[in-house]
Parts: structure tokens; sequence; C-alpha cells
């Protein structure tokens, strides 16, 4: 379980700063070099079906950084600030989790990114499953909800609306795995 969940946070971190960093971020380089080098596909828990394969190989298509950009600010938009995601007491009440389990950068003007993010912290730092799962199931799970399909609009090109669409399904083997924890 602690081996899966820790697969899990390094892939929600990858989602979480792919939706995060500019593509031209000198930071962010060494993680397209790695996907070109299929990467993502090595560390990809499932079963590859054609949907899945179509994802990791468009996600693995050398783009040039210049070129990614004009779609990235187009899904940043899209993401919204997570004040506009959560009704003002949920917004408060995320707030206060994070104050509380010591997330780092969550505020309610930080993008959806920045709660894959912080769902890979909690995952890294073993917090414990009931809040794992809370966290989860309040905040990751209705926000993506939301924000994944307005990514997958909003992408001109393939590469972000499959990141969207792999999200989406890591999220959905998180919350199995989290259900299973559960019973």
């Amino acid at each position: 379980m602690n081996e899966t969940l820790s697969a899990y946070a390094l892939l929600l971190r990858l989602f979480g700063n792919l939706l995060k960093r500019v593509p031209n971020d000198e930071n962010i380089q060494p993680v397209f070099a790695w996907l070109q080098q299929n990467g993502l596909r090595q560390q990809w828990l499932w079963e590859e079906d054609n949907d899945t394969q179509t994802a990791l190989d468009a996600v693995a298509m050398p783009i040039a950084p210049a070129v990614l950009v004009a779609d990235f600010e187009k899904i940043l938009a899209a993401q919204s600030q997570l004040s506009t995601l959560f009704p003002a007491q949920a917004g408060e009440a995320l707030q206060v989790f994070a104050d509380v389990q010591s997330l780092p950068n969550v505020e309610m003007s930080a993008p959806f990114s920045q709660l894959l993010l912080s769902g890979a912290w909690l995952m890294d730092q073993k917090v414990a499953l009931p809040l794992q799962r809370q966290f989860f199931a309040d905040y990751v799970f209705p926000a993506s909800a939301t924000v994944l399909p307005r990514i997958e609009q909003a992408a001109q090109l393939p590469f972000y609306r499959q990141i969207a669409w792999l999200t989406r399904e890591l999220l959905v083997a998180i919350a199995d795995e989290l259900d299973a924890e559960n019973a």
C-alpha cells in the first residue's frame, strides 16, 4: 500500500507541476525530456488500454516549449483560483485544513494544480489515511470535476488535454485505493 501511495504522490507531483509551471521554465525542462523518453509510461501503474496509450503517446511527443506556452496560458486560466471553485464556507474549511495540516502554499488565490501538489505532500508525509481521504473527497475530487474538463476544452494541443485525462485516471485510482483502505 505505501509503495502504491508513493507512486500516486509522484504522479500527482508530476501533473501538478505540469499544470502549474510555464513550459519554458528551466526547472521543468528536465521533466519534458523525461516525458519524451517515455518516463511516464514506465511509471504508469495501470493497464494501458487504447485511450491510455493515446494519452501516453501524446504526452511523450516532442513539442517545443515555446509552442506549449500559448496553450499553458489558456489552461492556467481554465484552472481558476481555488476561491472560485468552492463556496465560501468550503473555501474557509480548506484554509483551516491546510493550516492545521501545515500544507504548504494553499491559499485561495492558488490554482487547482496546487491541490494536486498538496495531495502529493499529504501522501509523502504519510498523513493519516482518514485525513487524506477527507482532503481528496472534499477538495481535490470536486475541483477536478470542474477544472479538468475546462483544461481539456481550453487546450489547443493534445499535450494538456491528455495531461488532464491522465490526471482524471490517476484520481480515480486514488479514490479506489482510499476506499479500499477504508474497507
